[in-house]
C-alpha cells in the first residue's frame, strides 16, 4: 500500500521493543540440559541444513541466471533458520505436537544458524573459488554457457514471453507434483 513506508517508521519502535523481548522469551524455554544430551545430533542438523540451503539457494539463483560467485553468494546467504522457526518450533512445543526434545534441538539449530551466517558471508567468495578450483572444467564451461544464454535470452525482444511460457510450464508441472506428492500421502 501507499502508507507502507510510513506505517514502518511508525512501528519501527515497537518492533525493536518487543525483538529482545521475543528472543528472551525463546530462550527461556530452552533446557540446557536437553541441549548438552543432543549436542551431536544439533551439530549433524546444522551441518546437514546449512549445506542443504546453500546448494539448494545456490542452485536456484544459478538456474535463473545469475553468475556462479553471485549464485554462491546468495547461497551463503540464505543458509540459515529465521526467527519464523522459532516460532513453528515454540507452537509446537506448546500444543504438545512434537516431543520434549524437538523444540531445544530446533532453538539450538536456529541460534547457531543464524550464528555463522555471518561468517559465511564473510567468506563466500574464497569458498566460491576453492569450490570452482575443484570443479571439472566441462562443468564450469556447462554453466558458464547456460548463465550466458539465459542473459542473452533475456535481451531478445521476445525473451519476456519466451520465460513466461517457460514458467507456466514450470509452474503446471509443479503442480502436478505437489498433487502427485499429496496423492500418495493421503
Amino acid at each position: 500500500s501507499k502508507a507502507s513506508d510510513r506505517i514502518g517508521v511508525l512501528t519501527q519502535t515497537i518492533r525493536d521493543l518487543f525483538a529482545p523481548i521475543f528472543f528472551v522469551a525463546i530462550g527461556m524455554m530452552l533446557d540446557p540440559a536437553m541441549i548438552v544430551r543432543h549436542a551431536w545430533t544439533i551439530l549433524l542438523i546444522t551441518a546437514a541444513l546449512i549445506a542443504g540451503k546453500l546448494i539448494g539457494a545456490s542452485f536456484g539463483a544459478w538456474a535463473s541466471g545469475n553468475d556462479r560467485r553471485t549464485s554462491f553468494r546468495v547461497g551463503c546467504g540464505m543458509a540459515q533458520i529465521c526467527e519464523f522457526a522459532l516460532i513453528i518450533a515454540a507452537l509446537g512445543a506448546s500444543l504438545h505436537v512434537t516431543r520434549d526434545f524437538v523444540y531445544p534441538i530446533a532453538v539450538s539449530v536456529a541460534v547457531l544458524t543464524i550464528f555463522l551466517n555471518p561468517y559465511l558471508m564473510r567468506d563466500a567468495d574464497r569458498m566460491s573459488d576453492r569450490l570452482e578450483a575443484r570443479l571439472p572444467t566441462s562443468w564450469i564451461g556447462t554453466m558458464t554457457f547456460y548463465t550466458r544464454w539465459i542473459k542473452n535470452l533475456r535481451r531478445l525482444p521476445f525473451g519476456d514471453r519466451i520465460m513466461r511460457v517457460l514458467l507456466a510450464g514450470l509452474r503446471i508441472l509443479l503442480i502436478n507434483l505437489a498433487l502427485i506428492a499429496a496423492i500418495f500421502i493421503l
